[in-house]
């Protein structure tokens, strides 16, 4: 694992700058903390706006395009059980 230690000077509202520590890119941390070992891991990640992800994939805009037709024409009126309306949009 290469890592790379730095120090940070935390301001007086407990904020800290992280520089260019950041990979180019993200737009999200993650942060834990571990009471064990008293660590910070911020892990950076790239948030897809749905609206993105979804002009990528034509076929789940489809049917989410068709999911909200038969809202409006009164075919679904509720879901059973909304998690699996989730998973219908993971890969």
């Amino acid at each position: 694992m290469n890592m790379t230690e730095r120090n940070f000077d935390i301001d007086q509202k407990g904020r800290v700058s992280l520089g260019k520590l950041i990979p180019i890119g993200t737009t999200m941390l993650k942060g834990y903390y571990d009471e064990e070992k008293e660590e910070i891991i911020l892990k950076p990640y790239i948030e897809v706006p749905l609206s993105t992800w979804l002009l990528k994939k034509p076929k789940k805009l489809a049917g989410l395009m068709k999911g909200i037709k038969e809202v409006e024409e009164g075919k679904i009126t509720r879901y059973k059980n909304v998690q699996e309306i989730f998973k219908e949009f993971e890969d």
